[in-house]
């Protein structure tokens, strides 16, 4: 008996057609994906992995997301809790706003302890600020730094209801943080139109400041109406406004001064106690 190889069937034009649109869909699909996945990554690959331990606990960057989950630490030493720790650098007058959702809401508790807190007396250390879980899975902490020095955020499932009512899960926080300037403004008994006034601007703790991003206003205010005079940036702790010209009345008229800066996402508003004085 003779056998016969099938015959091969003809691929219609227009269903050939229709595959290739099928096939490219599909590559423009899983192209999608994979980048969409690589985006992911990398987003998470710019931020430091929290630690179940102060000793190892990574240090936390102002502005930039950062992930966790208590899902991933192993059980703290009491109840069976999960925590998490991360450390925070903080100047004394710093404001700090942590912004922090959950995927479970009502499930972990936030807390920020005191330089000097570490895994040997954590357990006897008394947080600083604290903010508990929300029902819409969103919170926010606040807080002003009384010292300088590293401080400790714990994030964890303990709580006053116990560790069986919460669950374990994924979370992701941002911290700003608003530095505090101390501004002085000599006082002057003549404010020469011809002549630069210096100002200082320091941290707290007397550091000085250099950065050209903070403006520091020279104001003052004669006749009814408030004044912009001058504008400087600081400079190893040194704000030089420059000499006033024309910016100031004749000689002999009283006016008030002092210098200011309005909040910026660093720096918190400030400004000097207002003084009287003659122009010259």
């Amino acid at each position: 008996m003779s056998s016969r190889a099938p015959q091969s069937q003809p691929i219609h034009r227009s269903n050939a057609s229709e595959y290739g649109v099928l096939i490219l869909g599909f590559s423009r699909l899983f192209v999608v994906m994979l980048s969409f996945a690589l985006g992911v990554l990398g987003a998470g690959a710019g931020t430091a992995m929290a630690a179940s331990t102060i000793g190892a606990a990574p240090p936390i960057s102002p502005e930039q997301l950062h992930f966790g989950n208590t899902a991933d630490s192993p059980p703290a030493p009491y109840e069976s809790c999960r925590q998490e720790f991360w450390t925070l650098p903080l100047g004394a007058g710093d404001a700090v706003s942590i912004d922090w959702s959950e995927v479970a809401p009502s499930s972990h508790a936030i807390a920020l302890y005191p330089p000097g807190t570490t895994d040997f007396n954590f357990a006897d250390a008394s947080a600083v600020a604290y903010r508990g879980g929300s029902s819409n899975g969103f919170g926010q902490l606040l807080h002003t730094a009384a010292t300088s020095g590293t401080h400790v955020m714990w994030i964890g499932t303990a709580g006053t209801g116990g560790c069986s009512f919460y669950q374990f899960g994924a979370y992701s926080f941002t911290v700003h943080v608003q530095h505090k300037v101390v501004l002085t403004l000599p006082r002057v008994a003549r404010l020469y139109r011809s002549r630069t006034l210096t100002a200082t601007a320091n941290s707290p703790a007397g550091a000085a400041i250099t950065d050209g991003t903070l403006k520091v206003s020279l104001m003052g205010r004669w006749g009814g109406v408030t004044r912009v005079l001058a504008v400087a940036s600081p400079v190893n702790g040194k704000v030089v406004f420059p000499a006033l010209r024309r910016k100031i009345p004749g000689s002999g008229t009283l006016i008030r001064i002092w210098a200011a800066h309005t909040a910026t996402a660093q720096y918190g508003s400030t400004k000097t106690v207002a003084y009287a004085t003659r122009t010259r």
